[in-house]
């Protein structure tokens, strides 16, 4: 129930300044410039100030009121949702600092078994996502460096 009312009173009705498809377009470049395949620690940090920033916007507003096929309210709803993984993306891989995977830190470009040999967890706070870690269970195979 609380989340219906937060849609509708506060989403459904609410009136913004900002934009949300520029909110969108604004996540999706930052996330292209400096959280893409190769990344760094400045590209990161700057991707989450800038996603940080945009969440504060007033953006959560649906200027279309109909409550049959309301694609306003569901892309809304997804921009909302989209800012959230994106933050908990560019935090994790802010805080890891190796390269594993298809995760390569041009500024750690050496990968880490000893340090970072686990699963990093997010939960949402107020202030944010908090990182936690949880090991990994090493079954049939060992952990390798991957070649190309």
């Amino acid at each position: 129930m609380l989340e219906e009312k937060r849609i509708f009173d506060s989403i459904f009705r609410g009136r913004g300044g900002t934009n949300p498809y520029e909110v969108r377009d604004s996540v999706q470049r930052a996330m292209d410039r400096d959280a893409f395949v190769f990344r760094d620690g400045a590209g990161l940090a700057r991707a989450l100030d800038e996603i940080r920033r945009l969440r504060e916007t007033d953006f959560l507003h649906c200027d279309d009121q109909s409550r049959v096929y309301n694609t306003n309210l569901g892309n809304v709803l997804e921009i909302e949702g989209m800012l959230g993984v994106a933050e908990v993306v560019v935090a994790g891989a802010l805080a890891r600092t190796e390269s594993r995977g298809a995760h390569f830190r041009r500024d750690f470009p050496k990968r880490d078994d000893g340090t970072w040999l686990k699963h990093t967890l997010a939960t949402r706070t107020p202030e944010g996502p908090r990182l936690d870690y949880s090991p990994v269970t090493i079954t049939k195979y060992q952990p390798a460096e991957r070649h190309y």
